[in-house]
């Protein structure tokens, strides 16, 4: 019987500390890229908001130049829009294809009939008919919420505004 006296391959195992390094990036990148994630979703929060509004105000011109705006029709618009864009149920409850983590909670609904009118939320100064909107969430992240300060909280305010007629 004769045994090998070769001396041992000295890459032996990096097999296991490339793994190993690579396992650590992955988790770093995962805590590296959660945060933006949250700010990501607060923009694309703030669109739906805004394309919602638009598709709830489906306002007609009149011959004066404006129309007012149906409240309880442009409310039920909003929501459905919502639910559509977010993937919501009928309650404002995410489905699992939502990237929502919580309940959407329509803070405050406004619509401006009465022009000029002081925006009761901004301060500003409206001149034409407008809808407008606030509304919170948290949001689901990546790499299941790892992050300590997870989930993430969004608050956010859009209004928009009938365009005047040309």
């Amino acid at each position: 019987m004769s045994f090998r006296n070769t001396p041992r391959d000295p890459e032996r195992g990096a097999t296991v500390y490339l793994l190993c390094f690579a396992l650590a990036v992955v988790i770093a990148l995962g805590f590296h890229f959660d945060t933006p994630q949250g700010y990501l979703t607060k923009s694309d929060l703030h669109n739906t908001i805004e394309v919602s509004l638009q598709a709830a105000a489906s306002i007609s011109v009149s011959q004066n130049g404006y129309a007012p705006i149906d409240p309880t029709t442009a409310l039920s618009n909003f929501n459905l829009y919502m639910q559509k864009n977010l993937q919501l149920d009928s309650n404002n409850n995410p489905l699992p294809s939502s990237p929502l983590a919580s309940q959407l909670k329509i803070l405050q609904f406004n619509v401006l009939n009465t022009v000029p009118t002081t925006d009761p939320i901004t301060g500003d100064t409206v001149s034409t008919y407008s809808l407008e909107a606030v509304v919170t969430t948290t949001v689901k992240q990546a790499m299941g919420g790892l992050y300590e300060g997870s989930p993430y909280t969004i608050t956010d305010f859009a209004r928009v505004s009938e365009k005047e007629p040309s």
